[in-house]
Parts: structure tokens; sequence; C-alpha cells
């Protein structure tokens, strides 16, 4: 069973997981560590996933690797979020899936007390595949 868990905050958004990967080939099951939450450089977006380990023969951290270095402009998170639910979708569309859930979460500059920045979660979005 893996754990997954968004908590929306004023200042931001805190993602949790556990490292549980299941793989399984035609004569085995196994329990292997893996990523399952990641960042974007400069972190100013985070993405993460439980359920389903493989996408597009590839394993889903390494995959979601590669769609961050294609989108690593996230000052328009909706257009990252359209991108991430379109292109996860053509991936898996081709091989059976099982329930999944993926959630991105891009963050921002607002003005606070007085001249100060402080970081904003601007969007959390979440989709359930199955």
């Amino acid at each position: 069973m893996s754990v997954l868990i968004a908590y929306l905050l004023g200042d931001g958004v805190i993602f949790a997981a556990d490292r549980n990967i299941t793989q399984t080939t035609s004569a085995t099951t196994i329990q292997i560590e893996g990523r399952k939450i990641l960042k974007w450089p400069g972190d100013d977006a985070l993405i993460d996933y439980v359920g389903k380990a493989r996408v597009g023969g590839r394993m889903m951290d390494e995959w979601l690797d590669e769609f961050v270095s294609r989108h690593l402009d996230v000052s328009v998170p909706r257009i990252v979020a359209k991108a991430l639910q379109t292109e996860i979708q053509a991936a898996m569309s081709a091989e059976p899936v099982g329930p999944s859930i993926i959630q991105f979460a891009a963050f921002g500059e607002r003005e606070g007390a007085g001249s100060r920045n402080t970081g904003i979660s601007l969007m959390c979005t979440g989709w359930t595949i199955s």
C-alpha cells in the first residue's frame, strides 16, 4: 500500500509519500525504494505520484524527470498542469493502467507585509487515473 499526503498551506504546500515501489515481472514481485516526490529546479514546483510505477516502459520517476526537463518554466502553472495531464494520459493509454494519483503544485511570489515577498502556492492539481 502507498501513502501520499498533500497539505495546502497559506505559504506553500507539503507533499509526503512513502518510498516503497512494487515491481512485478512474470516471475516475481519485489519491493524497491524509489522517489515519489520530485521538484523542479529552482524549487518552483513539486510533483508526486502513487500507483503505477512504470509508464511508457520506464520507471515513473524517470518519466517525470524527463517531463520536468521539458517544462522548466512553471510561471503559468495551468499550462504545465494541462501538459502533464495530456502527456501522462497519452503515455499510459497504450498499456494496462492500474489506479494512479498524480499531483502537481507550483509556487510564485506575492506581496507580503510591506515590501517583503513570500512564497505562495498557486496551484495544486491532482488526477486519479484508472
